[in-house]
């Protein structure tokens, strides 16, 4: 399952001077509410729409993905 995490997402906003998430939104050629979804986890994005965000963006996918292990958020941990 993929996670936008809230945090990134907003960090990648700022560098991309993106005031909103209606105006994400409108580059991305998606809906405010999918994304509203997405940061509530009511909705699991798609390789595609984050794609559309990434690109929106000018980011990689790792900047705006969080990670969701057991409740708590952290990054996958590699032997």
């Amino acid at each position: 399952m993929l996670i936008i995490d809230r945090t990134k997402l907003n960090n990648a906003m700022a560098d991309a001077e993106i005031d909103s998430y209606r105006e994400l939104a409108k580059r991305a050629g998606t809906y405010p509410a999918l994304i509203s979804n997405m940061l509530t986890g009511r909705y699991s994005p798609t390789l595609r729409t984050v794609g559309r965000l990434c690109s929106a963006l000018g980011c990689r996918p790792e900047s705006i993905i969080g990670y969701h292990l057991k409740g708590v958020d952290a990054p996958v941990q590699r032997p």
